[in-house]
């Protein structure tokens, strides 16, 4: 039945050509130990990720966000007392704590046990044909309020000072992750569409970091439908997801999220892996208190970077002139 959905800041019908259903490659997981991966890369390789219904175990997220849960209840005007979803009234960005790095909750051993797991790090083996693999010790973990949404963007603008071959991991830590809640969507077959060819070489070369005067979140796009993206190579996938389940994509895809229009909390998180042979991208290595010294001396924080606020700031929107996007 179709659905409306706000994807990004555009209301529009799902199942539509505006958004249609992500393809599940979790049954190409039992045949990776009989083709060593053969199949799951092509089907990688095809369309810039690959999602993988069920794949970590449910039991185990639940745990995960159970965790987490605890996490946010023991913050006053967080949660409905005794609600795991429910947000107290009013409750935004503002008094959602950030919960992105190295920390308690982002370690905590039910969390690592699904992001640091045996499940996700075989999955991404064979992605990457290599059991010899590292992790960003920084982990992306959010909780996401009512409106709120993440916008266009490819993740090479924000961690491309190593390894060619970084990965991400969408997990949503929900028993039901709706549309409705917020979910990721990603762009199929971004990663080499020719007609998004101009915006790989210029946008997708972007540093937010060390782009002089940037300013702002480095995502390209709030509207899925931005004329930048055309029709052919505008194929924005999604669907309802659960606990166990990743996506699993590129440094080039294009993706973003749904929004949450419920008054319940959305938790999800990214986490990062390579091959741990190559080089690493430094500023999301180290323990704890290396993470925060390295974050303190730098102009970002989270994916915002920060500017004077003089007028004379570089946005994306100048960027785009620039590129004739």
């Amino acid at each position: 039945m179709a659905r409306v959905v706000r994807l990004g800041t555009a209301d529009v019908v799902f199942p539509s050509p505006d958004l249609q259903q992500i393809e599940d490659s979790a049954q190409l997981l039992p045949v990776v130990t009989a083709d060593g991966g053969v199949a799951l890369r092509e089907r990688f390789f095809r369309d810039g990720f690959v999602y993988l219904r069920g794949a970590l175990g449910r039991d185990a997220v639940r745990a995960a966000r159970a965790a987490v849960v605890a996490h946010l209840a023991a913050r006053d005007g967080v949660l409905v007392k005794g609600s795991a979803h429910a947000l107290e009234e009013g409750c935004g960005l503002g008094c959602l704590p950030f919960m992105e790095g190295r920390n308690d909750v982002t370690h905590h051993p039910a969390v690592a046990a699904v992001l640091e797991g045996a499940p996700l790090r075989a999955a991404v083996g064979a992605l990457l044909e290599t059991a010899e693999l590292r992790t960003f010790d920084y982990k992306w973990l959010r909780a996401m309020p009512r409106k709120s949404f993440t916008g266009a963007h490819v993740d090479a603008v924000y961690m491309a000072r190593g390894s060619p071959r970084l990965l991400t991991c969408w997990v949503p830590f929900e028993d039901a992750a709706t549309l409705e809640l917020g979910a990721l969507a990603v762009c199929k077959g971004s990663h080499a569409a020719p007609e998004l060819a101009r915006v790989r070489d210029t946008y997708g070369r972007l540093d937010t970091e060390a782009e002089p005067g940037f300013v702002g979140s480095g995502w390209l796009t709030e509207d899925p439908r931005d004329p930048a993206l055309p029709p052919p190579a505008r194929q924005w996938v999604s669907g309802d997801f659960a606990a166990g389940d990743v996506i699993i994509f590129g440094m080039h895809t294009l993706h973003m999220s749904t929004a949450n229009l419920t008054d319940s909390v959305r938790i999800s998180c990214d986490v990062r892996w390579q091959p741990a042979a190559e080089a690493v991208d430094d500023r999301y290595v180290g323990t704890q208190a290396e993470l925060l010294e390295k974050a303190a001396q730098r102009k970002k924080g989270g994916a915002w970077v920060g500017g004077a606020g003089d007028g004379a700031d570089v946005t994306m929107a100048s960027l785009r002139a620039r590129w004739g996007l």
